[in-house]
C-alpha cells in the first residue's frame, strides 16, 4: 500500500516553483495604463465595448491603485443598491412582471470589490499586502483573496456578506432597504479610508 502525503510533496517530486518574471507584471501593468488612459477620454470617444467599464463610484480608488509602480488593477465593482422602484425607473419599459423583488421593502445589494495583480519582484507589494490585511480588521465583512492558480493576483471584496449569513430570508444580494442602506454607508466609508491608505504609499 503506497503512502499518501496532505499538503506536503514528496521530496523527490517537488519542482520549486518558477518565480514570475518582471517583464510580465510591466507587460500587464502597460496593458492597465492603456485602458485605464482609454476610460478618461470619455465614453464617447471609447470604442463599442469598453465604455464605461470602470463604475463612476470606484473609479477615483481604480486610478490610485494603478498609481502605484508594484500593482495594476485587472477588474473592479464600485458596488449598488437597486430597489424595484429604481430599476423601473432607470428602464421604464421593463415589465414588473419580469423582476423577482417585491415593489417594496427589499433591494438588491452589491458590496463592491477591486481586482489586482502585485509585482512579487518589489518588496513593497507585500508590505502593502499587510496593511491591506491590518486595514480590513475594522470591517467584518470586508475580505481580501488570493487566487490559487494566480498567486500574485488578489481579490479585495469591500462587504462580502450574503443576505443569509446576515440572518435575512432572503439570498444572495437581496437585503431588506433599510439593512442595505446601512451597508452601504459602511461600504462608501471603507473606500474612503482606502483611498487614504493608497496615497500613503505613493507619498
Amino acid at each position: 500500500m503506497s503512502e499518501t502525503f496532505k499538503g506536503e510533496i514528496p521530496p523527490q517530486n517537488h519542482k520549486s516553483p518558477e518565480k514570475p518574471k518582471e517583464k510580465d507584471f510591466l507587460e500587464g501593468k502597460s496593458k492597465a495604463l492603456d485602458f485605464l488612459r482609454r476610460e478618461k477620454i470619455g465614453k464617447d470617444q471609447l470604442t463599442q465595448g469598453e465604455a464605461g467599464l470602470i463604475d463612476e463610484n470606484i473609479k477615483r480608488l481604480v486610478l490610485l491603485f494603478n498609481n502605484l509602480p508594484f500593482l495594476y488593477t485587472t477588474g473592479s465593482c464600485g458596488g449598488h443598491l437597486f430597489t424595484k422602484e429604481d430599476i423601473l425607473r432607470k428602464y421604464p419599459d421593463t415589465s414588473p412582471e419580469l423582476l423577482q423583488l417585491p415593489i417594496t421593502g427589499v433591494a438588491i445589494y452589491g458590496g463592491g470589490n477591486i481586482t489586482f495583480t502585485i509585482n512579487p519582484a518589489n518588496n513593497r507589494s507585500f508590505e502593502f499586502i499587510k496593511e491591506v490585511q491590518k486595514f480590513i480588521k475594522n470591517y467584518p465583512n470586508a475580505k481580501l483573496r488570493q487566487f490559487d492558480r494566480s498567486p500574485n493576483q488578489y481579490k479585495l471584496e469591500f462587504d462580502a456578506e450574503k443576505a443569509k449569513d446576515a440572518g435575512c430570508e432572503e439570498e444572495e444580494d437581496i437585503f431588506p432597504v433599510d439593512k442595505a442602506q446601512q451597508k452601504e454607508i459602511v461600504r462608501e466609508k471603507l473606500k474612503n479610508e482606502l483611498v487614504q491608505l493608497v496615497n500613503k504609499f505613493l507619498q
